[in-house]
């Protein structure tokens, strides 16, 4: 087994991780996927509806920076790979979150 820290990094998700047995997977396109789709999946299993919806409405917009999958397999076992989403933040609720300082 060899986990791997995945965290959102956008103005609205930002700190949402999840480990992932990167053994798992073979590309960084489904590790991706996993990770987002298990936030869309906490959002609802907490009847978070309405961060559900715009979760859904963003999560295209996501990427990951770092390399391609042979660099996360030679990774050391505490570093954070960050699944971003950058350029396209201009919704009303990612100002509002990019305001409140």
């Amino acid at each position: 087994m060899k986990l791997r820290k995945f965290q959102l990094s956008c103005p609205v998700f930002w700190g949402y991780n999840k480990y992932i047995d990167i053994e798992k997977y073979n590309n960084l396109d489904d590790i991706m996927k996993e990770v987002l789709n298990s936030c869309e999946e906490f959002f609802k299993s907490n009847n978070l509806i309405d961060m559900c919806d715009f979760f859904k409405t963003i999560k295209s917009s996501y990427h990951i920076h770092g390399g391609n999958f042979e660099t996360l397999l030679n990774s050391k076992d505490d570093e954070i790979f960050y699944i971003c989403r950058h350029g396209e933040c201009d919704t009303p609720i990612d100002t509002l979150f990019q305001n409140r300082y």
